[in-house]
């Protein structure tokens, strides 16, 4: 027998976007796009870290060569 999935209580506005999704399929659809934009979330720390690397070879706090990778100086 499954273990039954923990139950998430959840307040959220009368306009919410959940709203339009069928009662029936709702928990389904949260799920999903609490996991969306967790990877979301994800990838926008990864993108500014890649900007603020950018940022510092731009700005010669780092030396880049092509055959060794980033230095920093």
């Amino acid at each position: 027998m499954d273990k039954p999935l923990p139950l998430l209580h959840l307040r959220v506005a009368q306009d919410n976007p959940i709203y339009t999704v069928s009662a029936g399929k709702r928990n389904l659809k949260a799920d999903e796009w609490m996991r969306i934009g967790c990877t979301t979330e994800r990838l926008e720390k990864a993108i500014n870290k890649l900007e603020n690397l950018l940022s510092q070879i731009s700005n010669g706090e780092i030396a880049y060569n092509q055959e060794q990778g980033p230095e920093q100086e």
